[in-house]
């Protein structure tokens, strides 16, 4: 079971790196356009497309890594008082609710996936991009913060078993 997870982690850190990849591609293209437009009068086309697809990739891909990381944000307001047993059943409460959220997110991902492939959606402005392959980004990282979160269900759940005991 370790090394599953071993393996799950050094994925995580895979597609956060890809999302981080495609952050600075993103930068680069928005870049190359405005010198683009302002130097030679001449934009490069889609560029507008292609980084909203992009945006959307770079988060999906980051967000199972930055759950791992504990980086999503955490209000303490309530919980900062409760005491430690009390603030795991709240995560776990929490935990559940991310996982139920992002395995609906997967579902109608996936679904809404399918259907852009099934008739080739593409998007309408200056090019035409297929639309499928940046929607597939969405089911993806859902389903990846969804193992993310029945990862720390389990360990959160076992905590609690062993303080019970």
């Amino acid at each position: 079971m370790r090394r599953i997870l071993s393996v799950f982690v050094t994925f995580e850190k895979w597609c956060n790196n890809l999302g981080a990849f495609i952050l600075v591609a993103m930068m680069v293209l928005v870049t190359a356009n405005v010198v683009s437009r302002y130097a030679f009068n001449r934009p490069i086309l889609g560029t507008l497309e292609f980084t909203e697809f992009m945006i959307v990739a770079a988060v999906y891909l980051a967000l199972s890594y930055t759950q791992r990381q504990k980086g999503h944000i955490d209000i303490e307001l309530v919980t900062a008082r409760l005491s430690v047993r009390k603030k795991q059943v709240c995560q776990l409460v929490t935990l559940l609710c991310g996982l139920g959220l992002f395995g609906i997110i997967a579902w109608q991902g996936i679904v809404m996936t399918l259907e852009s492939y099934h008739i080739q959606e593409v998007t309408f402005g200056t090019v035409e991009v297929l639309e499928w392959p940046f929607k597939a980004f969405v089911p993806f990282g859902s389903i990846l913060i969804s193992i993310r979160f029945l990862i720390e269900v389990v360990g959160t759940s076992q905590c609690l078993i062993r303080e019970k005991l």
